[in-house]
């Protein structure tokens, strides 16, 4: 999927409609829909791989690897072919990096009020910025509280996040925080209608980490 970046930065971001008044160069395309995303085959992909390593000169590999999106072959790509389910289906969605951990990195800050922002914005105008101070620290003891109650098969339990958040949370206590206590524990700090779609985060993520999904459910 195409990326979108500030000016004069060089992160791109996954941003599915395009800013208001926005016309950076190349990343101006239209607004994406989610709900008909095109897919790349493995077919698609190994033409697509040809175009970047067979290139001469850098300026051909910087235009195709931002065409395509690939930079080089994978570590896979070095496997027998006929032994394997192809590139890229055999690549599943990351959970550990994309939803647990990013997403907990993203919402605590934003929930604090920490998150860095443009000049032209505002932290005092951030009406979900309520994990502050004194709740903050109450937060962090009720998560404590919950440990006694996981089972063995849960793995590590969340340590506090008001003492250990910042000293290498582990992706599964991000997700028994987030996606476990979250919809409970945030309903008394969330403003209402910040955790009710908070809730409906935590619904897809639960879809995710079945090992069957339904129709219905997508």
């Amino acid at each position: 999927m195409k990326g979108r970046h500030k000016a004069h930065t060089g992160h791109y971001y996954a941003v599915h409609l395009r800013p208001n008044n926005y016309t950076i160069r190349d990343c101006d395309h239209h607004d994406i829909d989610i709900r008909n995303l095109s897919t790349s085959s493995s077919i698609d992909y190994q033409q697509d791989l040809l175009k970047v390593v067979s290139l001469s000169n850098q300026n051909q590999y910087k235009r195709n690897r931002k065409e395509t999106g690939i930079s080089k072959p994978t570590i896979l790509s070095g496997l027998v072919s006929d032994l394997m389910v192809p590139v890229p289906r055999c690549f599943p969605l990351d959970l550990m990096h994309l939803i647990f951990i990013n997403l907990g990195e993203l919402l605590i800050p934003l929930w604090q009020g920490t998150l860095k922002c443009d000049v032209t914005d505002s932290v005092l105008s951030w009406d979900w910025a309520t994990l502050t101070r004194d709740a903050w620290q109450a937060h962090g003891k009720v998560v404590t509280d919950a440990t006694p109650f996981f089972p063995s098969s849960f793995h590590r339990p969340p340590r506090n996040p008001a003492e250990k958040i910042s000293s290498g949370y582990k992706a599964t206590e991000y997700f028994h925080y987030l996606f476990g206590l979250g919809p409970g524990h945030f309903r008394a700090i969330l403003p209402s209608r910040y955790w009710k779609h908070f809730c409906k985060l935590v619904c897809g993520v639960q879809i995710l980490v079945q090992r069957r999904i339904t129709g219905s459910q997508l």
